[in-house]
C-alpha cells in the first residue's frame, strides 16, 4: 500500500527535479507537476512519461524527490498511461485510483514507446542506448565437385613389317676336267650306268614374334590454382536520426534573445513577463498555458507570446485552455 500522500504545503516539487525510488535508483526526472501527479521523463533517446501520483512521494528537497517504492516497483505499476482525470484530479482523488490500481497492478498497458522498446534490438540504460548497425559481407569458400574425367584408352593395331634376311643355300658346279692316264681297277668298277645324286642343302626362315615393352605413358594430376570472380549483393544498415522537433525546441530556446517578439527565455522564477504568459520546458517539449492546472507550479526555461508560438517551436500542450 502507498504512503500518506506527500504534502503540497511542505517543500514545493519543481520541474527538473530528479525522482528516486525507494532503493535510490534514479526513476526520471520531473517534467510537469500537477495537482494530483508528477509527470517523470525517463530515458534520453527514448523517453517515457510515468504519471506518478502525489501519493507515491515520500519526502522532496528542492532539487530531489524520494519515492515510496522502488525504481523497478515504479516502472511496472502502469503509471505509463496518461490519466484521464491529469487535469482535474485533485491530491485525494488520485491517492484514491492510485490504490484501487495497486490492486491490479499485473494488467498490461503498452505504449506505443513500449511497443518500440521491446521490438528494438538494443542495449538501453538511462544514460544511452545502444543500437547495433548490421552489414553484410561478402566471404567466399570452395567445395571440391567433379569437373569432367580424361580417358586413356591403348588400342592394337597391325602394320605390315618387312625383314630383309640372309640365307645361305647350297648349289651344284660341274667341272670337267682333261685327264689322260690309265684307267686303275677302281676306275674299271665304276665303268657302268650308273646314277649319282647329290643332296643340296639351303635355310629356310622362319619368322616369330615377341612382345617387348617400347615405351612407358605416365598419367599424373597437377593442381593449377585460377582466379574465379564470384559476385552476389548485400544489405546493410544505415542509422538516420532525426532530431527535427529537438533541434525545433532548442533553436526556439536559443533564439529567443533574437526574436522578442515570439519568446523570451525564463530567469529561473516561476512567472514569466506579462507579455510573454505561456511557459516552456526544453527538456519535455510541453508548455502551460496560464489556466493549465499546473502553470502556477512550472519554472519555464523559455516564456512564449502565445501557444501558437509555443507550437510553431515544436511544443506540445500540457493542459487546456
Amino acid at each position: 500500500m502507498l504512503n500518506t500522500p506527500y504534502a503540497q504545503t511542505q517543500t514545493p516539487i519543481q520541474p527538473g527535479a530528479d525522482v528516486f525510488g525507494a532503493d535510490g535508483e534514479k526513476v526520471g526526472t520531473i517534467a510537469a507537476v500537477y495537482p494530483a501527479y508528477i509527470v517523470v521523463e525517463k530515458g534520453w533517446f527514448f523517453p517515457t512519461d510515468y504519471y506518478i501520483p502525489w501519493s507515491a512521494i515520500a519526502s522532496a528537497a528542492a532539487d530531489r524527490v524520494n519515492l515510496t517504492l522502488s525504481k523497478e516497483a515504479t516502472l511496472t505499476r502502469g503509471w505509463d498511461a496518461r490519466p484521464a482525470d491529469l487535469e482535474t484530479a485533485t491530491t485525494t482523488a488520485a491517492t484514491t485510483d492510485a490504490v484501487a490500481s495497486d490492486a491490479s497492478r499485473d494488467r498490461t498497458v503498452l505504449t506505443d514507446t513500449d511497443r518500440l522498446a521491446a521490438n528494438r534490438v538494443a542495449t538501453e540504460t538511462d544514460e544511452e542506448i545502444r543500437i547495433p548497425v548490421i552489414e553484410e559481407e561478402l566471404t567466399a569458400t570452395v567445395r571440391p565437385q567433379e569437373a569432367g574425367a580424361v580417358r586413356i584408352q591403348k588400342e592394337v593395331v597391325a602394320e605390315d613389317r618387312v625383314l630383309d634376311v640372309p640365307v645361305t643355300e647350297e648349289r651344284v658346279r660341274v667341272e670337267r676336267r682333261v685327264v689322260d692316264r690309265p684307267a686303275s681297277a677302281a676306275d674299271l668298277e665304276a665303268f657302268e650306268d650308273q646314277v649319282i645324286e647329290v643332296p643340296l642343302r639351303t635355310e629356310a626362315v622362319d619368322v616369330q614374334k615377341q612382345a617387348r615393352v617400347k615405351e612407358e605413358v605416365i598419367v599424373s594430376k597437377d593442381a593449377v590454382q585460377r582466379t574465379e570472380r564470384v559476385a552476389d549483393t548485400v544489405r546493410r544498415e544505415e542509422v538516420v536520426v532525426d532530431d527535427t522537433g529537438t533541434r525545433a525546441r532548442t533553436r526556439a530556446a536559443d533564439d529567443a534573445t533574437t526574436a522578442p517578439a515570439t519568446a523570451v527565455r525564463g530567469d529561473g522564477a516561476a512567472a514569466c513577463p506579462p507579455d510573454y504568459p505561456v511557459k516552456g520546458n526544453t527538456d519535455s517539449g510541453l508548455y502551460h498555458a496560464p489556466t493549465s492546472s499546473a502553470y502556477a507550479q512550472t519554472i519555464p526555461e523559455i516564456c512564449f507570446a502565445s501557444a501558437e508560438a509555443a507550437e510553431a517551436a515544436g511544443f506540445t500542450a500540457a493542459g487546456s485552455w
